[in-house]
């Protein structure tokens, strides 16, 4: 048959920390910080409560994904 089109995953615990390092550096806090005297233009996205139909599932992935994407 061949090999299998998706390839195998290759997570391991160092490649976590090293993902995480990069991620949360000095930067990070000015990324995601609230400055109340930025002129910058402020945006709100109101999102629904998590799982208001009961249980988690591939749609609401979808909703939380699409709102993230639009939101960065």
């Amino acid at each position: 048959m061949g090999d299998p089109k998706i390839p195998e995953k290759r997570w391991t615990i160092d490649l976590e920390k090293r993902i995480q390092e990069e991620h949360f550096d000095e930067s990070y806090s000015e990324r995601y910080s609230f400055d109340p005297e930025s002129e910058r233009e402020i945006f709100i996205i109101d999102t629904p409560p998590p799982y208001p139909s009961g249980t988690w599932h591939i749609g609401a992935v979808a909703q939380y994904s699409m709102i993230d994407v639009i939101a960065r």
